[in-house]
């Protein structure tokens, strides 16, 4: 029985040592477990940080849109304009071209002639009811041979619609600042 009782003993013993050599000590448990929650934790902070990025971008493209519209809404009105000033430039360098010899009297009253018929339908495009009827008064001041009167509204169509780009510009230059 002796030997039997030692053996048991033995088994026992042998069974112990192996049983805390299979396990994992508490410490190095403790540290992978606290690893884990940690990393857990940056992960849900790059999750939210993540989130927010993608709610300032779609922003960002909104505002992007927002301001494209803005900015090609006033480039067409814009465009009205400069097609109108460019009528203007064409009148004056036929007058001046009158005024030289380089263009018969004539030629230069049928150009006078094209840019009274056309130009009213081209400023009526700017949309600035004030500035069309200045055109108009000035057409009427043309047709009584009032020179004079005819100068003084085309200087207000010229002033007028100079201040109107000059508007459209700086409007577009603080948008895009």
């Amino acid at each position: 029985m002796r030997k039997g009782t030692l053996l048991f003993v033995t088994a026992l013993l042998l069974l112990a040592l192996l049983m805390t050599g299979c396990g994992v000590a508490q410490a190095e448990y403790d540290a992978v477990v606290a690893e884990r929650d940690a990393t857990k934790a940056q992960v849900a902070s790059l999750e939210a940080q993540v989130t927010s990025l993608e709610a300032d971008l779609n922003e960002a493209k909104a505002n992007y849109e927002g301001l494209k519209s803005d900015v090609t809404s006033i480039w067409t009105a814009l465009d009205k304009k400069l097609a109108a000033a460019g009528m203007i430039f064409s009148f004056w360098s036929d007058a001046g071209k009158a005024d030289v010899g380089l263009m018969s009297a004539s030629d230069y009253e049928k150009s006078v002639a094209v840019f009274i018929a056309n130009f009213g339908g081209v400023l009526d495009n700017v949309g600035n009811p004030q500035v069309s009827k200045m055109w108009e008064d000035a057409v009427l001041a043309a047709g009584r041979d009032d020179t004079e009167e005819f100068g003084k509204q085309f200087a207000g169509v010229m002033d007028s619609l100079t201040e109107l780009i000059e508007k459209d510009v700086a409007e577009i230059n603080a948008k895009l600042r």
